[in-house]
Parts: structure tokens; sequence; C-alpha cells
């Protein structure tokens, strides 16, 4: 429960290095060599999660300074308003108490300090499954006791 959970492959939209990179925290992150800076996370087509927040994970290595978030349904229709975070934070809360849609997107922006391409952007997403739609599955091990007593030497 406490194991981050990586939904899909996002999606990097404009040209950017590394041709393959790692955004999860920790990571080295993606740097954008273009005008055109967006990442698109499709959530996996079984899950309604209820978003907490969505954050640069490291800010000390990017020159990101606002992100922006717009959900976007399986149709193409934007849910809601795109969600901003305030300036001079990479935090963007204020999502619905309620799941979103089945196969829904996370569409982030950046604003950047130096008003050039982001770089070694990496990102957090914080989200909880609605409980009535998850399964809970319990299984059980037999336990054995033993009353002899032995010394290995």
């Amino acid at each position: 429960m406490n194991q981050p959970l990586y939904l899909s492959t996002p999606e990097f939209n404009g040209a950017h290095i590394p041709s393959t990179p790692n955004i999860n925290p920790g990571g080295e992150g993606v740097t954008f060599t273009s005008g055109t800076a967006s990442i698109a996370i499709s959530l996996a087509a079984s899950i309604t999660p209820i978003v907490e927040y969505v954050s640069i994970a490291n800010q000390t290595i990017t020159n990101v300074i606002q992100i922006s978030v717009t959900t976007i349904a399986s149709n193409g229709s934007i849910i809601g308003k795109p969600l901003y975070s305030p300036v001079g934070s990479t935090i963007v809360t204020g999502f619905p108490n309620t799941p979103l849609p089945l196969n829904s997107t996370l569409l982030i922006t950046f604003l950047t300090s130096n008003f050039k391409p982001p770089y070694n952007v990496t990102l957090s997403i914080i989200a909880c499954f609605h409980p009535e739609l998850t399964t809970t599955i319990v299984s059980t091990t037999p336990a054995y006791s033993s009353s002899q007593s032995r010394i290995i030497s």
C-alpha cells in the first residue's frame, strides 16, 4: 500500500532529451529542447483514482516555477477547468474529491523562471483509488507451532 504505482508510460509533447527519460521522483528528469513542452499521463484503463496533488518531484534541479494540470476524458473533452499551482510553487491541488472517469489523461504544462524550455522535470502524482471500486483479497497461510526443542551445535 505504501509503494508507488506507476500507471503507464508518459507521453512527452515537444522535442526532449534523453529519448526515454525517467521522470519519476529520484530520476534524472526530462529536458525539453523546444518551445512546446508538456507531459501527458494516461491513467490505467481499469482505475478511477482520486487525485490529491501533482507536483514537480525535485524543484531544486529545474527551472520550472509553475505547473498546470488539465484533466482530459477518454473522448477528448476537458473535465472541469485546468488547475494551476501558485506562482513560485510547483504543487497543484484542488482536484475534485470524486474519482476521475476511466481512461482519463492528465496533461501537465510548465512555466519557467527564465522563459526557456523546462529542464530536469520530474513529477510526483499522489492519488488514491476509490474504495468502492476496489476488491480486497484476503488470503491466509497456516501457521505451524511446535512444542519440541532442538539444540543445534
